[in-house]
């Protein structure tokens, strides 16, 4: 609440109405996200379960 009260502040309504861009560090690989999207769309080799999905 703070961040977006100092944003109006600052830079007023129009700066509150553009999106933000967001970098966030990625907690996987871009070649694991890849092969669980590959399972995840194949409904042969997709997963029974959460378990199996972390595991």
């Amino acid at each position: 609440m703070e961040k977006w009260l100092k944003l109006y502040k600052d830079f007023g309504l129009e700066k509150m109405l553009l999106p933000e861009k967001q970098t966030r560090r990625r907690l996987i690989s871009k070649q694991v996200h890849e092969g669980l999207l590959e399972r995840l769309e194949d409904p042969k080799k997709g997963f029974h379960s959460y378990v199996q999905a972390i595991e």
